[in-house]
C-alpha cells in the first residue's frame, strides 16, 4: 500500500511541475504581448504615414533586447553565488529544462 502512495506522490509532483511550467509560460506570454498593446496605442496617437516607423522601432527593440539578454544578460543574472554577476549560462551554454523556463520568464521582464 505504501508503494502505491509513493507512486501517486511522484505523479503529483510531475503534474505540479508541468502545471507550474505552463503557468510561467502563460504569464510570460501575457507580459510579452503587452508590448503589442503599447505598440497599438503608440500607432494610434501618430499620423498614419509614421506607423511603419513605430512598428519597426518596436520590432527592433524587442529583437535586440532578446538577443542581448540571451547572449549576455541571462548569464549575468544566474548563479552569482554571493557575488554581483553570474559566471555561467552565457549564450545558451549548459542549459537544462528549468533554465529554459527561467529564461523565458526573465526575458518577458527584460523586454
Amino acid at each position: 500500500m505504501a508503494y502505491a502512495t509513493e507512486d501517486m506522490e511522484e505523479m503529483m509532483m510531475k503534474l505540479e511541475d508541468k502545471l507550474n511550467t505552463m503557468w510561467v509560460i502563460a504569464c510570460s506570454l501575457m507580459v510579452m504581448l503587452s508590448q503589442v498593446g503599447y505598440m497599438m496605442k503608440e500607432t494610434g496617437t501618430i499620423k498614419m504615414q509614421n506607423n511603419n516607423v513605430v512598428l519597426l522601432k518596436t520590432t527592433l527593440v524587442i529583437s535586440t533586447s532578446s538577443l542581448g539578454f540571451f547572449f549576455v544578460g541571462y548569464g549575468f543574472s544566474q548563479e552569482a553565488e554571493g557575488g554581483i554577476l553570474g559566471e555561467s549560462h552565457f549564450a545558451g551554454g549548459s542549459y537544462v529544462f528549468e533554465d529554459y523556463i527561467k529564461f523565458i520568464y526573465y526575458l518577458s521582464l527584460c523586454c
